[in-house]
């Protein structure tokens, strides 16, 4: 069975449970001790069944169960696992919540934990963009290996990677990174319901540890003095380029025209207007 692993930073967990009430999902079963809080999301739609649900049958009661796994072939369930802890929640997702979710967590959260947990020799897939491009999608083969210092171009920026992990008992042999984290369970990675409170622990001990590889990526800047000073070296680059601007391709309507062997341009960036004089102007009237 694979688990995909979120976070979200506790002050959102309000607005998730709201949302997911109002698109018809209930509590059906909860938990609070002295170290977190847990909750078990469901919902039933008409839709092919999903298989999991059976992993937390011991914690429905049987009145419960039978009402999500009756019809098996002609309903699905789809629902979260919460846990809710001192610093941040985890939500476990499955079938369409997903879609919810994603609105809340930390989507930097995925490749943050691949950069400490991910083995740099086992590459199997990633999908990566760069300035030039709106996107890739790189498959290497599962029969052989391949490194992460052989597959990343100058400007290339990560979304998404599938690799070995560097403990396949605690993480399993190979796991899934982008904005979440998804793991195997299998024949050498076990956990009961009750241990994916200890497995949260596992991800925040190593997402305080160091780094072992640095996955290129784009990341949003928020503080307003580096704002400042790259617009500033854009609009310092932007002048040397905009220079040697030309035209390539124009076209002329009216009746009269006046020529000029010179013509204005002014082009307008954010908090910036550049404006200078080029080439040749064939204006209209």
């Amino acid at each position: 069975m694979k688990v995909n692993v979120f976070r979200i930073e506790n002050d959102k967990v309000d607005n998730l449970t709201v949302e997911l009430e109002n698109n018809g999902f209930e509590c059906e079963a909860d938990n609070e001790d002295e170290n977190s809080y847990s909750a078990l999301y469901l919902r039933k739609k008409h839709s092919e069944n999903r298989g999991w649900l059976n992993y937390y049958q011991q914690m429905l009661s049987e009145e419960r169960f039978a009402y999500y796994t009756e019809n098996i072939g002609s309903e699905s369930v789809s629902g979260l696992f919460l846990i809710q802890k001192n610093d941040y929640s985890y939500v476990l997702s499955y079938g369409q919540t997903h879609f919810i979710i994603r609105k809340y967590c930390d989507k930097d959260f995925g490749l943050n934990l691949a950069e400490r947990i991910l083995d740099p020799q086992g590459l199997k897939m990633k999908h990566s963009q760069t300035f030039t491009s709106a996107g890739k999608k790189d498959i290497t083969s599962y029969l052989r290996n391949r490194k992460f210092d052989d597959s990343r171009d100058y400007g290339e920026a990560f979304s998404y990677v599938k690799c070995k992990t560097i403990d396949k008992e605690l993480w399993g042999e190979t796991a899934d990174f982008g904005e979440s984290a998804r793991f195997s369970f299998g024949k050498s990675f076990h956990l009961s319901p009750i241990e994916l409170y200890h497995f949260t622990d596992e991800i925040e001990k190593v997402l305080k540890s160091e780094v072992n590889i640095k996955l290129p990526r784009y990341h949003k800047v928020i503080d307003r003095d580096v704002l400042e000073t790259l617009n500033k070296e854009l609009d310092k680059h932007f002048l040397d380029f905009v220079t040697d601007v030309d035209v390539s391709d124009y076209w002329l309507t009216g009746v009269n025209f006046n020529f000029s062997n010179d013509y204005r341009y002014s082009l307008k960036l954010f908090k910036t207007d550049l404006s200078g004089q080029l080439g040749r102007l064939f204006r209209s009237i």
